[in-house]
């Protein structure tokens, strides 16, 4: 997926993005992003699909841990 950093200061590597799928969250490690740059994050895993659909949200955190 395509994360932007919407912020005016840069992010440091080893971010992560966090991609939340009903129940199941996904988590990965990303590198600097610059403000107002944009980039690609394959995010590992799998959930399982669900009659309905399923609501997709994805947050940016540094400091993560």
């Amino acid at each position: 997926m395509t994360v932007q950093n919407r912020g005016t200061s840069a992010v440091p590597p080893g971010s992560v993005t966090r991609l939340t799928v009903g129940d199941t969250t996904l988590n990965h490690a990303t590198g600097g992003i610059a403000a107002g740059a944009s980039t690609t994050v394959a995010v590992d895993g799998e959930w399982t699909a669900t009659n309905g659909g399923a609501t997709l949200s994805c947050i940016f955190a540094t400091g993560y841990s």
